[in-house]
């Protein structure tokens, strides 16, 4: 159980609201020796989605950096450098990972809207059933849908190897390694299919949450909170900016 952010009232920070005001939700916690902190709540199946664009253009610039790679006399490229293919791999998993947890994120924040508990238990499961709630088509019968399909079976190789899953001696079954089919075209085309299906539900759900949008009553509401836990001071302006990290 995390620490207690032991937040008290302080009638001198209390400010008066109109009615109708906008009201964004805050998640506080706290940090040992910083004290506590709050931070404006996100839908977090946004930071998935960008996270996951942003993992599929790094790779697309490691694939030109493969095509850079002249081919033997076997007509074969080959790739010996463990810190390349430690980076393919990094990237390309992150790229896998981050696109399934958009789809669970997404049809959490579904789940959560609509008061609602999903019984499935999968990420294809539980998106399909969460879209179901509020009447937006899962495009199930669509090449793009399947391309968030052969993600989650690379995911499912990712987290749960085998010696199949490591090394595939059969030529026909290369793309059941996840480093292979990472590094092959199916990977771009798998995600490039996804994206273009995720982008259509979540555009469908965010016109949904507007249409239904509608004003709360907000019970035991309370005003100028602060927290009684000891708080670190932040460095001088004196010591510089925070240098960047890359």
């Amino acid at each position: 159980m995390g620490k207690k952010t032991k937040l008290v009232s302080d009638p001198a920070l209390a400010k008066d609201h109109a009615a109708g005001a906008l009201v964004i939700p805050i998640q506080t916690l706290t940090h040992e020796p910083l004290g506590a902190i709050q931070y404006k709540y996100e839908k977090t199946w946004a930071y998935e989605a960008n996270l996951a664009s942003a993992c599929n253009a790094q790779l697309e610039e490691l694939h030109q950096q493969i095509l850079e790679i002249p081919p033997g006399e076997s007509s074969i490229r080959s790739i010996y450098d463990p810190e390349l293919l430690m980076e393919i791999y990094a990237v390309g998993t992150r790229m896998v990972s981050h696109a399934v947890r958009s789809v669970q994120h997404l049809a959490q924040s579904i789940e959560a809207a609509t008061g609602s508990t999903l019984t499935q238990t999968t990420a294809l499961g539980r998106i399909r059933e969460a879209l179901a709630l509020v009447g937006i088509d899962d495009r199930a019968d669509t090449p793009d849908y399947q391309g968030f399909k052969e993600i989650i079976g690379i995911r499912d190789a990712i987290e749960h190897p085998t010696l199949g899953r490591d090394y595939q001696a059969d030529p026909s079954k290369w793309d059941q390694v996840p480093l292979a089919w990472i590094i092959s075209d199916r990977s771009l085309k798998a995600f490039k299919r996804y994206d273009a299906w995720f982008y259509v539900l979540a555009t469908e759900w965010q016109a949904y949450e507007v249409a239904n949008a509608k004003p709360r009553d907000l019970q035991n509401v309370q005003r100028g909170l602060k927290s009684a836990l000891s708080t670190k001071k932040a460095p001088s302006r004196g010591q510089g900016p925070r240098p960047n990290r890359r």
